[in-house]
C-alpha cells in the first residue's frame, strides 16, 4: 500500500524530484510528525546511495553520513529544488560494503529474535535528550554497547567490546539504518530501520 501524503508533503516531494532530476531517484521518504523535518534515501545512479535530511533544526548527531538542507519556512518551498540539486557534489554518497551488510544482517537477526543493541549514554547526554550534540566519530563509539532484550533492556545478554564493531554501528546509525529509542537509566535502544534497509538490500 502506498503511503498517503498531505498536500504539504506532496509539495516537498515535487521539489525534491525536480531537484534530483535524472541523476537519482527517491527510494524511501519519511516525514516527522512532531517536527519540521523529512528524511530521504536517494539512489544516485548508477550504484551509490545518499541520505538527505530537510529540516528546520540541526541533527543532534555530528558526523552523520547525510546531507542536511536547512529549511525554515515550511509553508513555502519555492527554491528548495535548487538546494536539492547541489547535494550531488557531496562526498557523503556511499556504497554498502560487505562488512556493512554483514553487520546489518546480524542486527536484523537479533531484532527478529527479540534482541536489540543498547547504548549506555552519559547522564549529560541523556538528560539533554537530543539538545546536546553527540559526535559519531569521537564520542559515540566510546559509549558502552550491549545486546539486550528488546522489551527489558536491563536483561543483559552480551556486552560488546569490539571497537571496530562499535565504530561501524555508529556509521550505520549516522546513515539512518538504525533508529533510536530513549529508555530509562540513560539507555538508548538501536533498532534496524527496515524502511531504509529493505529497498537498499
Amino acid at each position: 500500500m502506498q503511503p498517503k501524503f498531505t498536500t504539504q508533503q506532496q509539495r516537498i516531494i515535487a521539489q525534491v524530484k525536480l531537484g534530483i532530476g535524472t541523476r537519482a531517484e527517491i527510494t524511501a521518504v519519511n516525514f516527522s510528525h512532531s517536527t519540521n523535518s523529512s528524511y530521504w534515501l536517494l539512489k544516485v545512479f548508477p550504484d551509490q546511495w545518499l541520505f538527505l535530511r530537510i529540516a528546520s533544526h540541526r541533527n543532534w548527531l555530528i558526523n552523520a553520513q547525510e546531507v542536511e538542507i536547512d529549511w525554515q519556512n515550511w509553508d513555502e518551498f519555492a527554491g528548495l529544488a535548487n538546494k536539492v540539486a547541489t547535494v550531488f557534489d557531496s562526498e557523503l554518497k556511499f556504497k554498502l560494503t560487505e562488512s556493512d551488510q554483514a553487520i546489518i544482517w546480524i542486527i536484523r537477526r537479533l531484532a527478529k529474535s527479540g534482541r536489540v543493541l543498547m547504548v549506555k549514554l552519559p547522564k549529560v547526554v541523556d538528560e539533554a535528550h537530543k539538545a546536546r550534540a553527540v559526535d559519531l566519530v569521537t564520542e559515540f563509539p566510546r559509549y558502552p554497547l550491549a545486546i539486550t532484550n528488546r522489551n527489558n533492556v536491563n536483561k543483559l545478554v552480551l556486552q560488546v567490546e569490539n571497537d571496530e564493531f562499535k565504530r561501524q554501528v555508529a556509521t550505520l546509525f549516522g546513515r539512518n539504518f538504525l533508529f533510536s529509542q530513549f529508555t530509562v537509566h540513560s539507555q538508548l535502544k538501536l533498532l534496524p530501520t527496515n524502511q531504509w534497509l529493505n529497498p537498499i538490500l
